[in-house]
């Protein structure tokens, strides 16, 4: 007999891969804490009034010390992720995110920070039960990456971007 055979089609789209190399956080938490990034798309509808956006990726996760460190030192100056298979067409509306989670007391006490007698002192007077750590919103950032039609914009180079953070004033009005 005949034997059908099926041939798949396959569309092929255009990917690029972007390369993320955090040199610094110049935000001062004060507490232990957790940068999430991720690349996140935004596209207009034809109304200009409203758009839709989703999230692309997987959230890449760096733990910095009370002070903005790595805990493991060999990582200073060697924090990077690449985001690959970004499809070329998302480009022109492609923001990377930043969340900034702070880990610590449920109540964050600026005078704490000074020694681990007095942190201690302070989170047992927060009913803390000792070595219990909270994950809070601290801070977001969101950077645009550039147009591939601008004139600025090069494939296979670097370019570096200071993203300002916007931390809420209080912590209940972080959503």
């Amino acid at each position: 007999g005949d034997r059908a055979s099926a041939v798949g089609a396959h569309l092929f789209v255009p990917q690029v891969c972007l390369l993320m190399d955090m040199k610094i956080l110049m935000c001062s938490v004060g507490e232990d804490s957790e940068l999430f990034f991720s690349l996140y798309h935004y596209s207009a509808l034809e109304s200009g009034n409203s758009g839709q956006g989703q999230t692309i990726s997987e959230e890449f996760v760096v733990e910095l010390t009370a002070q903005g460190m790595p805990h493991d030192i060999s990582k200073i100056g060697n924090i990077r992720t690449l985001f690959a298979d970004i499809p070329v067409g998302m480009l022109p509306d492609l923001y990377v995110v930043v969340r900034v989670l702070r880990k610590g007391k449920l109540k964050f006490d600026a005078a704490s920070t000074g020694s681990a007698a007095a942190a201690q002192a302070a989170s047992s007077s927060y009913g803390a039960k000792k070595g219990t750590s909270y994950r809070r919103p601290f801070a977001v950032a969101v950077q645009g990456l550039p147009h591939p039609n601008d004139p600025s914009f090069v494939y296979n180079k670097e370019m570096e971007y200071t993203i300002p953070i916007y931390a809420s004033s209080q912590e209940s009005n972080f959503s």
